[in-house]
């Protein structure tokens, strides 16, 4: 039973959207944000850029600069405000279930696809991973990876 959406590939344009709509250019975002210009130019060029080459908290900032929540940016249609769940929440929750299934947290990472060891350390951490990561994270915790998006 599928709990979202997962991520899809035409995240470009509306990226491209809404930096227009602000009135900014590539060179703007990139003086406003710790993101390169490169990396930016790709995020409105390649479709699948947005999921796998920056991280949640790069994800963050960019929606930051252009005024747009991530989950506003990502998802199709939002029925109201989305739950928000924090990297610790997160943590927890993935806390929860290597005790509920008496698992190791290197069997976890093998099983999701990601290394969740260092997010265990510091919830923080968490945000490194890419929107990809945090898909594939949620899907094993039976999360809507939607509302594990920062704010």
């Amino acid at each position: 039973m599928p709990l979202s959406v997962e991520p899809h590939a035409d995240y470009s344009g509306r990226i491209a959207a809404a930096r227009e709509r602000l009135g900014l250019d590539i060179a703007d975002v990139a003086d406003q944000s710790a993101i390169g210009f490169d990396v930016l130019s790709a995020l409105e060029t390649d479709a699948n850029a947005v999921c796998m080459s920056i991280s949640l908290r790069e994800l963050g900032e960019l929606c930051r600069v252009l005024n747009v929540r991530p989950a506003e940016l990502l998802a199709d249609a939002l029925s109201g405000p989305t739950a928000a769940l924090s990297p610790q929440e997160l943590v927890s929750a993935i806390r929860h279930y290597l005790e509920e299934h008496r698992m190791t947290p290197a069997a976890f990472s093998e099983h999701a696809g990601w290394d969740v060891e260092p997010a265990l350390a510091d919830g923080t951490r968490a945000l490194d991973w890419n929107v990809d990561g945090l898909f594939d994270v949620c899907q094993v915790l039976e999360l809507n990876w939607l509302h594990a998006l920062p704010p």
